[in-house]
């Protein structure tokens, strides 16, 4: 057997998860509290708003769970037949109560069996082909089969890694704009730090602020299509739902839009230009992005040699 017949003590799951939290939200090893979005949602799958990092606590259930059944199904296994002669001794796996004779590791095993009514159903088709898939199980224990609306706009994304997480934050109304820090009395100048004439609120930032504007009229303009002067995010959502090209092209440039918005935002703050030291390389940068990603995968190459003529 493998390491994973080993059952993880909770504070070993706290550790972790502590450390790979910190590494995602601050790019360090360092335990850190900053984090924006709890780790609970950070671990569902897409289609319910996380970004499908993997529960370890749920994963290590899968694995005892996949022990249980190695015991129950594998008989011509060494291992189970050690277990079926040493403890077990000819008795239902399943109806066994754990005696002082069993080891710690028997015990988180035999004990997993109070999750077999989670997956009773999968568990029978299963046991019928006598393959036991992790991944089916882990899916099961962690699906709460509430979707949220917005996933189609992370999937068949083609667009960077970290302007996706930026994109996220957004449909989770987690970016730390001014007045959002505001109201957690971490500063008191909420202006816009672009335009200088509103309160920086998500909306703003993102759709109605000067510099937001041009950089939207940029990419509408390099994409052929019509700038629509109530552009906010209900209409983004709405209008890239599909997997047709004109679709697939608006979310991924709104999602790189969103991130050179961000990248711009900040350098203009903090200081540090860089790519994004005005709309002009703003919208550059987003381009260069959106051919590059977009390139890469061939089905896209033909509708991008359409925009580049």
């Amino acid at each position: 057997m493998r390491m994973t017949c080993l059952p993880l003590p909770d504070f070993v799951i706290r550790k972790l998860d502590s450390l790979c939290r910190s590494y995602i939200w601050s790019g360090k090893a360092t335990i850190s509290k900053k984090s924006p979005v709890a780790w609970k949602r950070v671990c569902c799958p897409v289609k319910q708003g996380g970004l499908n990092v993997i529960n370890l606590s749920v994963w290590n259930q899968v694995a005892l769970l996949k022990c249980l059944w190695n015991i129950g199904m594998e008989l011509d296994n060494l291992w189970v037949k050690w277990i079926h002669t040493y403890y077990l001794k000819g008795r239902d796996f399943l109806a066994e109560n754990q005696g002082n004779n069993c080891t710690w590791i028997l015990k988180h095993i035999l004990s997993s069996k109070a999750d077999i009514g989670r997956i009773d159903n999968c568990g029978n088709s299963m046991r019928n082909q006598r393959q036991f898939s992790m991944m089916k199980i882990y899916n099961i224990l962690i699906e709460d089969n509430v979707r949220v609306e917005w996933y189609h706009m992370m999937t068949h994304n083609f667009t960077r890694l970290r302007a996706k997480v930026i994109l996220w934050l957004i449909c989770q109304n987690r970016l730390f704009t001014k007045t959002k820090m505001a109201k957690m009395g971490m500063l008191q100048n909420t202006l816009c730090g672009l335009c200088k004439e509103d309160n920086e609120d998500l909306d703003h930032l993102l759709f109605k602020c000067k510099s937001t504007f041009v950089i939207w009229q940029g990419i509408f303009k390099w994409m052929d299509m019509k700038l629509e002067s109530n552009l906010d995010m209900a209409w983004i959502k709405r209008k890239s739902k599909g997997k047709g090209w004109p679709n697939i092209l608006l979310k991924a440039a709104a999602t790189e839009v969103f991130y050179g918005i961000w990248m711009y935002r900040n350098s203009m703050i903090f200081g540090s230009k860089g790519s994004y030291r005005d709309t002009h390389s703003v919208i550059r940068s987003i381009i260069d992005s959106l051919v590059y990603r977009g390139w890469m995968k061939p089905k896209y190459r033909n509708h991008l040699v359409n925009i580049l003529m």
